[in-house]
């Protein structure tokens, strides 16, 4: 019984938190896409509503993601081979060329995300990327 509760809890929750995470994973999405050199990677409409995958010209994912560490968790490539530094399979079955997705950066909201937060993480993505750039 305690189990189906929970089930039945964490789907009602889900349902909730959907339109919100998605409003932050575009908000994020959408400034980040307005900074020169940025392109989206997958579809703008079909996919999962916390997730958006941005490649960033001229900047290593690796090179990136070790800059910002400190401030964001991010991710290149895909869950299931983080730890490989090659383009991601999936985004090479994509059609992304492979420097594309050698500079893919993972982003993902979630349910304890704050629209501060998303707002924080543009400011620092913004000024990390002006300085791998430079």
């Amino acid at each position: 019984m305690g189990f189906g509760k929970a089930a039945e809890i964490a789907i009602s929750e889900m349902i909730t938190d959907e339109g919100k995470i998605r409003t932050l994973r575009d908000l994020l999405e959408r400034e980040l896409l307005n900074i020169s050199g940025t392109h989206l990677n997958g579809h703008p409409k079909i996919r999962m509503f916390n997730v958006t995958n941005i490649s960033f010209d001229g900047v290593e994912a690796q090179q990136f993601m070790m800059t910002i560490s400190k401030q964001l968790a991010v991710s290149s490539g895909s869950a299931c081979s983080s730890a490989v530094q090659e383009p991601s399979y999936v985004l090479k079955a994509m059609g992304i060329a492979d420097e594309s997705a050698m500079n893919a950066i993972r982003f993902s909201a979630g349910r304890f995300n704050t629209k501060e937060e998303i707002e924080s993480a543009i400011i620092h993505i913004r000024s990390t990327l002006e300085k791998l750039r430079s």
